[in-house]
């Protein structure tokens, strides 16, 4: 997509975002369940905006607030979205960004929860999308954006040189890892208990979610699948990249790789027994 290209579908989808909020279409069996924190937060009703203009809309869109957010730091703009499906929750115990699912699964244990990012403006076919392949794959867990694990002399390669954002993979597969970043749909009861241990979550892959949640699909044999979208990767909302997790566990620091080592250890679990 070319630079200009780029910049009209931006504008036109920002302007969307304020259109009338129509409340059809409701599909009660599933949840959006997102996470952010303070520094966010002023800008989060663009991405709650972009979820109340989906072609098929949750029962419920549910922010989880973590003890690190005070009510005084949700502004208006994000308060006022409150009388449409829009639940916000306040004063769980910070788990950072595992709080996105880490909540919802078990207080909606018998519903289909869809996790999103703070950061992101998502595309009316997101949940759509998802829940198409959730009908066609209902034993997997359904991912728009995937990166292929990889190895090299027998060892699983760094996260890194993983490749990213693969579309070539269409069928349920042990090797693809589900990134939060496009949204992924988790059908009830599919992850083990061990998922909800708060403990070990916080002693082995507090900031790194997608590689715990990789570990616990693993325990119980699931799969992923890519849903095939048009778009994998939504539009960024304007400087919300200056704080968060990626710069760290993407970085020379790695600390993607620092916590599957730790997993591979703690679970028994190697990754490059899975690849296919």
């Amino acid at each position: 997509m070319t630079f200009f290209k780029r910049i009209i579908r931006r504008f036109y989808t920002e302007l969307k975002l304020f259109l009338p909020i129509k409340n059809k279409n409701i599909n009660e069996e599933i949840i959006v369940s997102l996470t952010s924190y303070p520094a966010r937060l002023n800008k989060l009703h663009l991405v709650i905006r972009s979820l109340l203009h989906q072609k098929m809309l949750p029962r419920y869109i549910i922010l989880y607030l973590g003890n690190d957010t005070k009510t005084n730091d949700i502004p208006k703009s994000l308060k006022k979205l409150q009388k449409y499906n829009f639940i916000i929750k306040e004063n769980y115990d910070d788990l950072k960004p595992h709080k996105k699912y880490f909540y919802a699964i078990q207080e909606f244990s018998d519903k289909v929860i869809i996790t999103v990012d703070d950061d992101l403006i998502y595309d009316e076919n997101l949940i759509s999308d998802l829940y198409n392949s959730y009908k066609k794959y209902p034993n997997c867990v359904s991912a728009r954006r995937v990166h292929k694990m990889t190895q090299k002399d027998n060892k699983i390669e760094s996260y890194n040189n993983w490749l990213w954002e693969y579309k070539n993979e269409r069928n349920p597969s042990h090797s693809l890892l589900a990134t939060g970043v496009g949204g992924v749909l988790y059908p009830a009861h599919i992850l083990p208990k061990e998922t909800f241990n708060k403990d070990d979550i916080k002693k082995y892959c507090l900031n790194t979610d997608d590689i715990w949640l990789k570990f616990m699909e693993l325990k119980n044999d699931i799969k992923v699948v890519f849903t095939n979208s048009k778009i994998i990767h939504p539009l960024t909302i304007r400087n919300s990249q200056d704080s968060g997790l990626m710069h760290t566990n993407t970085s020379n620091e790695n600390r993607n790789d620092i916590n599957i080592k730790l997993m591979e250890d703690f679970t028994k679990i190697k990754l490059s027994n899975f690849l296919e």
